[in-house]
């Protein structure tokens, strides 16, 4: 499968989603929006992987790419194609579906636990082998509002409304990192260290995260598989 992977900053690449893309022999075309522009045609796609950034996506003025971004999202969704994404991108796919995006009571940065809501259990495609609960990365300080017609899949204490399908599982929308490995971690502190200066009370200090993910780094990876095979599935239903 072809898939068009939008990088909305230098430090939050695809991560482990590259190389799970290379062992199941999928292209994945990048996009860095902050110094290019969308393709034209986008026809040759099977599915589009937008990333994560620290922008939100209620500023268009500031950011106008994101514009673009929500017009390539609902393109993709009435071509019944499929749609990941991540942090910003999450809410990006939120936003274009009709939902808020707003701020949390604390931000949420560092390993914490999260749990599939029974709906999921019953009806998630994406998730529907992984465990009830486990451990993700997280780093964001807004939350999206599950937009209607679609399944809520998780959620915690710091964020009830942590991911969601929708479109048969087609459309998955995460606000944590399943594809973070070791150098967007470390990219992501050099670049964000204010956040963890700020503190808070779902904020971790670095060491533990570094510490967290050398811990469960091959389980990690296998769930993002897991999850993306799942994914990738649906293109056939």
């Amino acid at each position: 499968m072809k898939f068009l992977c939008i990088q909305q900053v230098t430090f939050e690449p695809p991560g482990n989603i590259a190389l799970w893309a290379n062992e199941r022999e999928h292209s994945l075309d990048i996009i860095k929006i902050y110094n290019s522009s969308l393709p034209a045609d986008n026809s040759q796609y099977d599915g589009l992987i937008m990333l994560g950034g620290p922008m939100s996506v209620n500023e268009t003025d500031k950011y106008p790419w994101l514009k673009d971004e929500f017009a390539l999202v609902e393109k993709f969704i009435k071509e019944n194609k499929l749609i990941l994404g991540i942090c910003l991108g999450a809410q990006i796919i939120a936003k274009t579906l009709g939902s808020n995006v707003e701020k949390m009571p604390h931000n949420e940065i560092g390993f914490f636990p999260v749990c599939l809501t029974n709906q999921a259990m019953e009806q998630s495609k994406c998730f529907s082998k992984a465990p009830r609960c486990f451990i993700a990365f997280h780093w964001h300080g807004e939350m999206f509002s599950i937009p209607q017609n679609a399944i809520h899949i998780a959620k915690n204490q710091a964020c009830p409304n942590q991911a969601f399908e929708y479109n048969n599982g087609k459309v998955l929308a995460t606000q944590f990192h399943l594809e973070t490995n070791r150098e967007n971690l470390s990219a992501l502190i050099a670049n964000s260290a204010d956040d963890l200066r700020k503190g808070g009370k779902y904020v971790q200090r670095m060491e533990y995260m570094h510490d967290t993910l050398n811990r469960i780094s091959n389980e990690y990876y296998n769930l993002l598989a897991q999850t993306l095979d799942n994914w990738t599935s649906q293109a056939k239903t």
